[in-house]
């Protein structure tokens, strides 16, 4: 009789950033997640992140950041997250324009 809700999985860790998957029907690899930390402070959020998962403003020094290996450490304040906050709202807000202007077929402004 089979088991449903358990999972037969386990994760063997590779090098290079690859994981190997062991079920039980053998192995198969898969790539690793990029992923970002986040450790959340009163004054602002310590960040640490791979090297393919940094934000613009930490690879041109808008934010404080520094490179360990593979490994980026950035510090963003609370008034720089708050920008940033302000600048997706923005550009979501621009692409909802565009967007509806394309949906409605209008011409571009004229600029």
């Amino acid at each position: 009789m089979r088991r449903f809700g358990r999972c037969h999985c386990r994760p063997v860790p590779l090098a290079a950033g690859r994981r190997q998957i062991k079920s039980e029907r053998g192995y198969s690899s898969m790539e690793a997640a990029i992923a970002r930390s986040h450790i959340k402070l009163w004054w602002g959020d310590l960040v640490i992140s791979s090297r393919a998962s940094r934000h613009p403003e930490e690879q041109n020094g808008e934010v404080s950041a520094f490179m360990i290996g593979e490994t980026c450490f950035a510090w963003w304040s609370n008034d720089q997250l708050r920008q940033l906050a302000e600048r997706r709202k923005a550009e979501r807000e621009s692409m909802r324009e565009e967007w509806s202007r394309v949906a409605k077929k209008e011409p571009p402004p004229k600029g």
